[in-house]
């Protein structure tokens, strides 16, 4: 999860998922008030792999998330 993904990406993955609209309303609001605000944006999370000594570091950002694989 990205910090900085818009609320608009969110509400197309959230649609993209078929689900009904109960659980549509419930995805929607744990993204918004929980998930989003315990996620790190892709920079913050590039710089403390950075400093925790990674020596490489691949990234592949996607709409809401990033997958992230490193070396020591």
């Amino acid at each position: 999860m990205r910090r900085d993904a818009s609320m608009a990406d969110i509400k197309r993955y959230v649609d993209g998922l078929g689900v009904g609209r109960l659980n549509r309303w419930f995805m929607m609001s744990t993204f918004r008030h929980m998930l989003i605000k315990r996620a790190y944006p892709l920079e913050e999370f590039r710089h403390m792999a950075v400093e925790a000594g990674w020596t490489e570091l691949k990234i592949n950002p996607s709409p809401i998330g990033f997958e992230a694989w490193t070396t020591r």
